[in-house]
């Protein structure tokens, strides 16, 4: 019996561990991109948006508009995250923001990406992406 009690806790341990490592849905802009996205999500999903960057220079990316009935941002801006480009120096990299959606609907999020300290100016880049929530 004990030898039972312990295979299904290991079974059980492990499907907790393949959860937990269970990728976010992931949105991913490139550099210099225009268009808009548009993504669908079901009430409940979590998603992530990847904006490229130059770190170093003082410009971060903020969600400055998005409907937090349909969609809520889980965190700010995470620290860049590197892309391997081998060892180029100046290399794009990567910030990360998680959202959830909370409610059926249709919003749009716009990212600005800009310096915080910069008030009043003009965002140096822009990316827009459309969710719907079923």
């Amino acid at each position: 019996m004990h030898a039972f009690v312990r295979i299904v806790a290991a079974a059980s341990l492990m499907s907790l561990i393949a959860c937990s490592s269970t990728p976010r849905n992931q949105v991913i802009f490139t550099a210099g991109e225009k268009a808009t996205r548009t993504h669908s999500f079901q009430a409940g999903d979590e998603f992530e948006v990847k904006l490229p960057l130059n770190a170093g220079t003082g410009y971060v990316w903020t969600a400055t508009r998005f409907d937090g009935a349909v969609v809520s941002l889980e965190n700010a801006p995470s620290p860049v995250q590197s892309i391997d480009y081998g060892g180029r120096v100046g290399a794009p990299n990567l910030q990360t923001m998680n959202f959830a959606c909370v409610a059926p609907g249709t919003c749009e999020i716009v990212f600005e990406l800009s310096r915080p300290w910069e008030k009043g100016a003009a965002a140096a880049q822009t990316h827009t992406m459309t969710v719907t929530v079923k």
